[in-house]
């Protein structure tokens, strides 16, 4: 019996983790703008709407049930379509990451994620 032998040459990426999340999301964001004209922007308003009425610390997915269940936004192909109306609210100075919390959406398996408030 011959025993399989496995490469284990490390492979180098050309790009870092930064730039692979954040080329993530721009494909992401396109493709909900591609299904739904304006999504991105319309998820970014919503976003303003929730932060008027919520107080102290959130998730990301808090900011979805209240997009989607209150003010009726269309669902995005992908949640992950999110991260990036977060991630540039973030950098706008909107809302400022505090910590990490577990998500409770059962889909998620309770995996860990950015929580925020307004900044």
């Amino acid at each position: 019996m011959q025993q399989a032998s496995l490469d284990l040459t490390p492979v180098v990426h050309p790009f870092s983790g930064a730039e692979l999340a954040t080329g993530g999301m721009k494909v992401a964001i396109d493709h909900a703008d591609q299904k739904h004209e304006h999504w991105s922007s319309d998820a970014a308003k919503a976003l303003d709407l929730f932060l008027k009425h919520h107080e102290g610390e959130f998730m990301g997915e808090d900011v979805r049930e209240y997009a989607h269940k209150t003010l009726q936004l269309e669902l995005p192909p992908s949640a992950r379509s999110w991260g990036g109306v977060l991630q540039g609210a973030a950098k706008a100075g909107i809302i400022r990451r505090v910590g990490t919390g577990t998500v409770k959406t059962a889909s998620s398996h309770c995996a860990q994620a950015a929580r925020w408030v307004k900044a």
